[in-house]
């Protein structure tokens, strides 16, 4: 404004060329606030951007401990088996659809549910043998690096097909009867387990540290994974 100033006094005869200075002049002036403008908004961007995570991941954890509690409501149902199978339904897409920290307290709770409800000392026809059957299939299905501990559960002539079990370590299990088919355990460990009278079919060991187990009568059609000193721990006849 100042160099247009005084071009009008010492120039006047030259208006046009004035004119055209004045308005570089003022395009300048306009191109340097709009820098300015366009260097706040990034700050302001990232803290909306902050702002809609924080309340997303909040909006996420309320859904979340709904639903969880919700779940643990309908196991907790002593009426309808129904019910208690939704809710491990629902437990086992929690546990899918969560980050590491929720997905191993899904699997904590389905696992302690197994355990109440599979115990030795069922009458039989085991009254909970479908929900017991679906719980397992879910922690299965919830893939965490935590090793998972049965112990002391009663598996008799229950069937799973087509599941692979990581992580786990079954202790002291009854598990006469099962029946596995293309079914896989990597990492895990069989102590002291009674598998006797059960059928393998497709049935892969992988990276199987003890397996002392009991094969009494066993029917085994293509086992796989198990060298020669760890099949060695087994009883069979």
């Amino acid at each position: 404004v100042l160099i247009a100033f005084f071009t009008i006094l010492f120039n006047l005869e030259d208006l046009s060329e004035i004119l055209r200075l004045l308005v570089l002049i003022l395009g300048g002036i306009g191109a340097f606030y709009g820098l300015i403008i366009a260097s706040r908004r990034p700050s302001n961007l990232e803290e909306q951007v902050r702002q809609n995570q924080v309340t997303l991941k909040a909006q996420q954890r309320l859904t979340f401990n709904d639903q969880l509690g919700r779940a643990v409501e309908m196991l907790a149902n002593k009426d309808q088996t129904s019910i208690r199978i939704a809710g491990v339904r629902i437990l086992q897409e929690l546990g899918k659809s969560s980050n590491v920290k929720r997905k191993q307290l899904v699997k904590e709770i389905l696992v302690d549910y197994i355990h109440e409800k599979a115990t030795s000392d069922n009458p039989k026809p085991y009254p909970h043998k479908r929900e017991i059957e679906t719980a397992i299939i879910a922690v299965a299905s919830i893939k965490t690096n935590k090793l998972t501990e049965f112990t002391k559960i009663d598996l008799n002539d229950y069937s799973f097909i087509n599941i692979k079990f990581e992580n786990c370590n079954f202790y002291q299990c009854e598990m006469k009867k099962i029946r596995l088919r293309y079914v896989s355990f990597h990492n895990c460990s069989f102590n002291y387990t009674d598998l006797s009278f059960s059928h393998f079919n497709s049935v892969d060991f992988k990276n199987t540290e003890r397996f002392t187990v009991d094969l009494t009568r066993a029917f085994i059609i293509n086992l796989s994974g198990l060298d020669q000193e760890t099949f060695s721990q087994a009883i069979f006849e």
